[in-house]
Parts: structure tokens; sequence; C-alpha cells
């Protein structure tokens, strides 16, 4: 089936006890596998509703999958009651057509005879599982790797500022000791032969008074004759 045809969905034998309300979705597959969340054909119908009118549109990428098929389901209930066969709709700019699924949707309908169990449906297809939950959400493999980066680097930056203030902080605490050395120096420890040097006076000159010179003269010696 192609995009806007005109489509009537029909079904029968529905065990309706407590008179639910009807809905029927469409879900895309691929392979075996859905994909997205349903979309509704009709929603809350009445409880004798045996078929609803359906001009075919989809939100979904045709390009992903063109498979689909019909799920019917009471309101309120968690499980389905049948399934329909799978079928295939095509684009509007689609020159060609599954004719085969298209005459298979358009002239069967779909059976169920037996109570509202989905497990008890009775349908001619295998019927696919339930939709699958969605996983939970959880950070991203490049979000984990840049968190861990940026853990390291923080790491890292603390490191070298604690050396650096560190390493400045022992400059200025050997420049005040030598600062303070300079400025109150220790006191010279001297031997006592130092300390009486020291002590002594320095010689000095002592002017005397000029003292007359006195000079003799001594008298010649006669010889003595024997």
């Amino acid at each position: 089936m192609t995009e806007g045809d005109f489509k009537v969905i029909q079904w029968k034998n529905v065990d309706n006890p407590n008179d639910n309300r009807i809905s029927v979705t469409v879900w895309q597959l691929n392979g075996t596998q859905f994909i997205g969340d349903s979309e509704y054909v009709i929603q809350n119908a009445a409880p004798d509703t045996l078929s609803a009118s359906w001009t075919v549109n989809t939100n979904k990428n045709l390009t992903v999958s063109p498979m689909f098929y019909f799920n019917l389901f009471f309101e309120g209930e968690t499980g389905s009651l049948t399934n329909s066969h799978y079928f295939n709709i095509s684009a509007k700019s689609a020159t060609t057509t599954s004719s085969s699924t298209s005459s298979a949707i358009s002239s069967t309908t779909t059976s169920a005879t037996s109570t509202h169990s989905p497990t008890s449906s009775s349908v001619t297809t295998p019927t696919p599982s339930q939709p699958p939950t969605p996983a939970s959400s959880g950070l991203s493999t490049g979000a984990k790797v840049g968190i861990a980066v940026g853990v390291i680097g923080a790491t890292l930056v603390g490191v070298l500022t604690g050396w650096l203030f560190l390493g400045r902080k022992r400059r200025m605490d050997k420049t005040e000791t030598a600062t303070s050395v300079a400025a109150h120096p220790p006191p010279v420890q001297t031997t006592p032969y130092e300390r009486i040097k020291a002590e002594q006076q320095h010689p000095y000159e002592v002017h005397g008074e000029a003292l007359p010179v006195m000079s003799y003269e001594l008298a010649p010696q006669t010889g003595h004759n024997t």
C-alpha cells in the first residue's frame, strides 16, 4: 500500500465480556525488531466496533524499513489481543507497491476467537513480542572519557600548584634567614692573647732634653829608664 490510500480494517469474533474500549495501532519493524513507538489507527472505539477506516499515513522513516503490522488491544490492558499479517507501506513518490501485501490487508480479516488474554489469541502468522522497553539512558563513552580527562587534569594542576607554592615558600624562608644573619651578625670569639694584645698601649717616642757634651784631653805619657 502507498501513503494516501484509503483502507478498511476489519476484525471479528472478539471476546469482550467487560465491554472494554478498543484501539488499533500500527508498529514499524526492521525484521523482528521494533522501531520506535506505535501510531494509533483508532483509539477508544466502542466495545462492539468491528472495523475502522484508515487513510494510510505514518511519521516513520520508510527508508529505514517499510515493514509494518497492526496491533489490536483493549484500552487499559497491558497485553495485545491480536496482531495482523506484516505489510509494506511505500512513500507517495514511489511508483511500485507490494501488490501481494496490499491485497492481503484489504481482503483478509484478523480473527480473534479466544478470550481476551493475549497469550490465547489465534492468528495465522507469528506474533511479534511485546514492544521492547527503552533502554535506560546513560553517559556515552565520549562523555565518560571527557570526565576522566577532566579529573586527571584537575589533579595534575593541583599537584603542580602545590609544588610551586612549597618551592616559593622555601626560597622565601632562605631569603629571610640570610637577611636576619646580615642584620645581626653573631659575636666574634677572641682568645685571651688577642684580648691582652688589643688592650696593650702602642709604643710612643719620649722627647729627651739636650745634654752638654764634655771632652777631656789625656796627658802624654813619659818613658821610664832602668
